[in-house]
Formats: structure tokens, C-alpha cells, sequence
């Protein structure tokens, strides 16, 4: 049998009612990532309480979200895929010939990444991802390089379904 799990506010201790709602996923790093369906526990003082599935491709699934945008990469992007690839900056760095205060300079959005830099990023995650998936990632990436456009425009949300993240990923991540 189930267990009825009940979940109490941390701010106010009542009990919290589960409900499926959209929940703007912030806690990401990024401005533009909505959750679908997500299942969230609310109170009544106002807290919400998100229940993220498969937290680990759902981040996977962001970056390889970001490698597609057609739009020079910004700092929270460059960021996110920095850590998903789990390299510091100095790491980052010393693959892309860059000094430390470079790369702290692209993510802060004080300097831009370059398109060079840009293409090579977006590259280097796959490659990642690859590894990861022990498979060759088929996308088209030359169609990919050739939408960039020079300047960003206004970009959209970035819905994601919560309910088949695993299926969003080309392969399954160990």
C-alpha cells in the first residue's frame, strides 16, 4: 500500500495541499525556464514547495535546450553549461586559451563570449554529453551554427514537460 505523504509549510507549519501547476524554474540559474505539469505542494501563508522528477537529465535536458538557441550564448547560459559539464573556470579557461577573469567577465555579462567561443562551448557540451551517453549525439549542429544570428532577440520561455524528461535526452545517463 501507499503511504500518504503529507507535507507541512516550513515557514508556517500547516499542512500543504498538492497541486499541478506551471512553476517558473529559477532556481536553475536561468530567467527563462518553465516546468509543465509540475506537481507542487502550496500553503495557504503563500509558500510553494516544487517536486522536481529526474533533477540530473532535467538539467541535461536545459543545456542541450541552450546548445539549440539561435541567439549568441549569455552569461547565465554560459554558466549553466559550465557547471553541467562540472568544470570550474579556471578549467574552462584553460581549454578555450582564456584567462580565469574572461570567463567570469562572459558569465557576469560584462564582456561578450564571441561567436568563435560561442561555437566551441556549444561543441565542447555535446562532446560532454557524448561521453556521458557513451553514443554519438545526432545533431545538426552546421544548421544549428548557421541560425545564430549576430544579436539576441527577444527569446521565450523555455517550456519543459516534467513528465517524460528522461525522454527528452538522446540517451540514458548513469
Amino acid at each position: 500500500m501507499y503511504e500518504k505523504v503529507v507535507m507541512r509549510c516550513t515557514n508556517c507549519g500547516k499542512r500543504m495541499k498538492k497541486t499541478v501547476k506551471d512553476y517558473h524554474y529559477t532556481e536553475c540559474g536561468l530567467d527563462n525556464v518553465i516546468l509543465k505539469d509540475l506537481t507542487m505542494y502550496v500553503c495557504t501563508c503563500g509558500e510553494e514547495g516544487p517536486l522536481i522528477p529526474h533533477v540530473n537529465e532535467l538539467h541535461k535536458v536545459i543545456a542541450l535546450l541552450i546548445t539549440k538557441i539561435t541567439a549568441p550564448l549569455e552569461g547565465q547560459e554560459i554558466k549553466f553549461l559550465r557547471k553541467e559539464m562540472g568544470l570550474k573556470a579556471k578549467e574552462l579557461a584553460n581549454i578555450l586559451d582564456v584567462s580565469p577573469i574572461t570567463i567570469s567577465r562572459w558569465e557576469t555579462g560584462q564582456a561578450d563570449i564571441g561567436s568563435a567561443n560561442d561555437r566551441l562551448l556549444r561543441l565542447l557540451f555535446i562532446r560532454d554529453l557524448e561521453g556521458k551517453c557513451e553514443q554519438f549525439i545526432d545533431q545538426n549542429m552546421r544548421e544549428i551554427f548557421k541560425n545564430i544570428r549576430e544579436k539576441r532577440h527577444i527569446i521565450k520561455k523555455v517550456n519543459i514537460p516534467v513528465n517524460n524528461i528522461p525522454e527528452l535526452l538522446p540517451c540514458q545517463i548513469q
